[in-house]
């Protein structure tokens, strides 16, 4: 195995008491140290100063910076030295390379009134930020700091860690001696949601009501060696204690990419800890879980951890942490016309409706969509939006036909479409649904009017005039509110997706319950925000949470959560402790994976969702694993 070896430039001169450090010939080793500075170094002003394990009671391997009596750090990486009349700390860098098994400090410049001597204050630290001016008297943030650092990977020499180190001068003053501060949880997370934003890890109350510190930046190294848990203790300086206020991690995983999300390899975080606390090194309990961008917890993604043991340089593993899977097939990758509603028949057919006097039934076993049978074009819906099934007919909103708005019914045993007589003029009929023996037929409305819900209590076969369900007049401050899709609650309360006629009102844009006839429709989530494209979109709890401008279709899974098809993807709304007003919206497929989405339909077992997308002329299939 190949290992490193260190020349370190800085600008401090030994004292005597370096006096049995080893003097480095120039023509020997001054042309690889000249490597590292600007200006040649002098013979005799060159000294050395070698680094040393000191990993004390602990029987781990050491894995950072020393591996079975092998330095491993490599170039560039930074140690910060430290001593009591030092002025500040000073930084050394790796340039060099050997298998001698030891790492070695070059220091010049005998002029400098800088040493390094032995005593609490003189110390030194891996790894270390070098930018700044290096000169006070404790490394801050933007200077020379140690800090537990989250990494994108561990992969040295199989899975080793290249976590934090301290050190401290040798009684003699000819070494450093390095100990390890901690180890690496490594989490893992499977099918990311693709707007999960942040993995946080937290340690919860003790039973004393107090919290355990699981990370810090180091502030203050003076007393290091002496504090309790120091140098020469069973736990490091940077052990976790117990603390009041809650601490927590967080790492920003909003870059992972879409393939990373998606992938069986997940997205990995190593969590840096110091060492467990007391003599079993081990943390009663550490939490995780991801969060969106407002901080809101991602439903499901909540894991703990018992008793986690956390020694110098070891990688400790969480079993990987597997969210829901959804998977996209393309099913009909073009249909003639574009496609709008989608509804089940049986779980071997479905109904699509499509512009331009298309229906078709879509054999999904087969992956074939056929159109329906015409008989004329007068008596043919010219532009079918919403369908719905009830008894051997189909029921389709005509947003548009040359005897007006109007609801179409096609007689699946005779294949001929009529107008329902007593039921035209509507304003922009888009979506028409049948629950519990009752037809709802949803009008947008247009740029002149709001949009209204109408109800058939009887039903449509017997052709009787509707009743008003629900009217959105007057909610919006700006331009009319456009009811676009709705969907029927596990407690009988429908659920809208409300949109404007123009301008972006805050009133719109939001989801709206209507809890019975007549009953005045009510804000139910959302915060109001219209979201024109798909990096607007943002998932999270009601306050944050926005929606596209053009919800076509919503539908309840079997647990009572609500699917819903936003213009540019899949997205969930889980239900909160109260129900969805403190419930959380989660987006389920990534940019372009579904480009329109338009309507959406479950099959009987809830775990497949097949999606129309009215961009390219595709019917998708969404399984759910």
């Amino acid at each position: 195995m190949k290992t490193n070896r260190f020349f370190f430039v800085t600008a401090i001169t030994l004292s005597a008491i370096l006096s049995c450090s080893k003097e480095i010939a120039p023509e020997t080793d001054a042309p690889e140290a000249s490597e590292a500075t600007e200006e040649p170094l002098s013979g005799s002003n060159i000294q050395t100063l070698v680094a040393a394990p000191a990993e004390g009671a602990v029987d781990v391997d050491s894995k950072t910076a020393f591996v079975g009596g092998t330095f491993m750090w490599k170039e560039g990486n930074n140690i910060v030295v430290r001593s009591n009349n030092a002025n500040g700390f000073t930084t050394f860098t790796y340039s060099g390379e050997d298998t001698a098994g030891e790492a070695e400090f070059a220091i010049r410049d005998a002029d400098s009134e800088d040493k390094i001597v032995t005593g609490n204050n003189s110390f030194a630290y891996y790894p270390a930020k070098t930018s700044g001016s290096g000169a006070t008297a404790f490394p801050r943030e933007d200077e020379g700091s140690l800090k537990l650092v989250l990494k994108d990977g561990y992969t040295w020499f199989d899975g080793n860690v290249e976590a934090p180190m301290l050190a401290k001068v040798t009684d003699d003053g000819t070494a450093l001696q390095f100990k390890h501060l901690g180890g690496v949880l490594k989490v893992t997370y499977k099918y990311l949601p693709p707007k999960a934003a942040k993995l946080v890890i937290s340690a919860p109350a003790s039973e004393a009501g107090q919290y355990y510190k699981i990370c810090d930046v180091q502030k203050s190294l003076v007393n290091w060696e002496t504090a309790a848990g120091g140098f020469t203790g069973e736990t490091p300086y940077l052990q976790a204690y117990a603390v009041t206020g809650k601490k927590e991690i967080t790492q920003n995983i909003a870059a992972a990419t879409a393939a990373q999300r998606a992938s069986d390899d997940g997205v990995t975080v190593y969590i840096p800890l110091p060492v467990g606390p007391g003599d079993a090194h081990t943390y009663p309990e550490i939490d995780i879980r991801l969060t969106f961008a407002d901080g809101t917890t991602v439903p499901g993604s909540e894991r703990v951890a018992k008793n986690v043991k956390i020694e110098r340089a070891t990688i400790k593993k969480m079993r990987p942490i597997t969210l829901t899977k959804y998977t996209v097939e393309t099913l009909i990758s073009s249909i003639a016309r574009t496609p709008h509603d989608i509804i089940r028949r049986t779980d071997d057919e479905f109904i699509v409706t499509g512009e331009q006097y298309h229906v078709y039934f879509l054999d999904v076993n087969n992956k074939t969509a056929t159109q329906s049978a015409t008989n004329s074009a007068s008596k043919y819906p010219a532009s079918p939006y919403g369908v719905c099934y009830s008894g051997d007919n189909l029921y389709i909103a005509n947003k548009v036909a040359t005897t007006g708005n109007a609801i179409y019914k096609y007689d699946l045993s005779t294949k001929i479409y009529s107008i329902v007589t007593g039921c035209t003029g509507y304003n922009n009929p888009m979506q028409i649904k049948e629950h519990n023996g009752s037809i709802y037929l949803l009008c947008r409305g247009d740029g002149s009017a709001a949009g209204k819900i109408y109800v058939f209590p009887n039903g449509l076969p017997g052709e009787v005039p509707s009743e008003v369900y629900a009217d959105f007049s007057g909610i919006a401050s700006s331009g009319y509110a456009w009811p676009l899709s709705f969907a029927f609650d596990t407690d009988g309360s429908m659920v809208v997706a409300v949109s404007a006629s123009s301008g972006s009102p805050s009133e719109c844009f939001k989801l709206y319950k209507v809890t019975s006839k007549g009953a005045a429709p009510v804000a139910m989530f959302g915060s109001g925000t219209k979201s024109g494209n798909y990096d607007a979109i943002a998932d999270g709890v009601s306050a944050n949470a926005s929606f596209a401008p053009d919800i076509q279709d919503m539908e309840f899974d079997s647990a009572g959560n609500l699917y819903i098809a936003d213009q540019y993807c899949l997205r969930k709304l889980v239900r909160g402790t109260t129900g969805f007003e403190d419930g959380t919206i989660v987006t389920l497929t990534a940019s372009g994976v579904l480009p329109r989405v338009d309507g959406l339909a479950f099959d009987s077992s809830y775990s497949h969702i097949y999606v129309s997308d009215k961009s390219n002329k595709r019917i998708y299939k969404v399984t759910i694993e």
